[in-house]
């Protein structure tokens, strides 16, 4: 899966958790019983996942690969906004348009 889903899955996850979390106060005050129970267990299953998915998003490789992404990207846009030279030496590509011999 691509970030960006993981971290859409992500944000649904704690919403979902925060729904249920209100869900289950509203149960439990008015004297829980088997809804409050249900609601209990898919609660802990949410929270389940929702660390699963929070352990992969910060994972340090995963952190790592995606700043040096942003990095990459932004150093190219600036180089095409100001017609400048890559701020680092690299070897350049023979196959490839100059404009996209600055992406790391």
């Amino acid at each position: 899966l691509g970030f960006r889903t993981v971290q859409e899955k992500f944000t649904k996850l704690n919403q979902e958790l925060g729904r249920l979390q209100s869900a289950y106060r509203d149960v439990m005050q008015g004297g829980g019983g088997p809804a409050g129970e249900e609601i209990q267990t898919r609660m802990e299953d949410s929270m389940s996942k929702f660390l699963s998915v929070k352990a992969a998003l910060l994972e340090p490789s995963t952190l790592e690969k995606q700043t040096s992404l942003v990095a990459g990207t932004s150093v190219w846009l600036v180089k095409l906004a100001t017609g400048s030279f890559c701020p680092w030496p690299i070897e350049p590509l023979t196959d490839v348009n100059d404009v996209l011999s600055c992406v790391p």
